[in-house]
């Protein structure tokens, strides 16, 4: 997972799904985009899990593309869905404000709050796109919800992480933000799209430091299922160093030594062009996730608010 040389707060409160009825002025015509479950899914519902965590490289068309199909297929058949996406939590006013808003302006009052002003791919036109999916499911009657879980939601949180090692505190916010979501409303399934070193089940190291994972503490909290991305190739928006340039430890690093844009992925074996998910062990983290979810080619996605102040 990449990181960001910016992220702009995002905040959501989490209304109770039963508490949040349709707009009475909403069509009830069929869902005007089709979606389905991709194979494989079968096995993961047999498992019972009240969280799915989807663990990707921030940046692609198709993770997000996959998470808001499953979504609306589950959805689809009368089942309460939260998605919970990696941005900050700190915008929440705005987020709910333009979740009560009609589909037609509803991207309009994100972009004018900011939206999620990263560089990197959590900011993505297919992010956004995913949730304007999401929201227009909502408005048109279906149980579906969205929350941001990145960040410390209050000082009270973050005292009460922070005798963690390293990067633990943010992992253990994140997973108590999911947890605090969930808990406010009668939600089937909780769906969770997020960078797949937080999606993992194992510790990871960062400068010597032993981390827990945010999946980690969220499968304490209820039964879990993590899967990591898997593509054929292709790439993703990402922020990294530019080529040639190397890490001086103990030196700030400057933003004009990051290159934000569309790099490339190593190739993985194809195992085809249709998306799927499964409970096979990854081929290179095989304990770390219990599975993956195939993305075939990726495509990479650029920042949600550059392209539209590029227009």
């Amino acid at each position: 997972m990449r990181k960001a040389l910016a992220i702009f707060p995002f905040l959501l409160v989490f209304p109770r799904v039963s508490d949040a009825e349709p707009n009475p002025v909403a069509s009830k015509a069929a869902l005007t985009t089709a979606c389905s479950i991709p194979s494989g899914w079968a096995d993961i519902a047999q498992r019972k899990p009240h969280f799915v965590v989807f663990g990707e490289i921030h940046g692609t068309e198709e993770a997000p593309e996959l998470v808001g199909n499953v979504a609306c297929a589950l959805a689809a058949q009368g089942k309460s869905i939260l998605v919970a996406v990696e941005h900050n939590v700190s915008f929440d006013a705005a987020y709910q404000a333009a979740w009560q808003l009609p589909p037609e302006k509803f991207a309009a009052a994100l972009l004018k709050e900011g939206w999620n002003e990263s560089t990197d791919g959590k900011g993505s036109v297919a992010m956004l796109t995913m949730t304007k999916h999401l929201h227009q499911l909502a408005w048109q009657g279906r149980a579906i919800r969205i929350a941001a879980f990145d960040g410390n939601r209050d000082d009270e949180q973050r005292r009460q992480f922070s005798t963690l090692p390293g990067q633990g505190p943010r992992e253990a916010a994140q997973a108590d933000n999911i947890r605090i979501a969930a808990n406010a409303g009668s939600y089937d399934l909780v769906l969770v799209l997020t960078g797949n070193i937080h999606a993992r089940k194992l510790p990871f190291e960062r400068t010597g430091t032993a981390v827990e994972p945010m999946a980690m503490h969220l499968a304490r909290t209820g039964p879990m299922v993590t899967l990591d991305a898997r593509y054929s190739g292709g790439g993703a928006w990402t922020c990294q160093l530019k080529p040639g340039l190397k890490l001086q430890p103990g030196k700030a690093l400057s933003t004009d030594a990051i290159e934000c844009a569309v790099h490339d992925f190593g190739l993985q074996p194809d195992l085809g062009p249709v998306p799927f998910v499964s409970l096979a062990a990854s081929s290179d983290a095989a304990k770390a996730y219990d599975g993956f979810f195939w993305l075939g080619t990726a495509h990479g996605s650029p920042p949600a608010v550059q392209a539209h102040l590029a227009r």
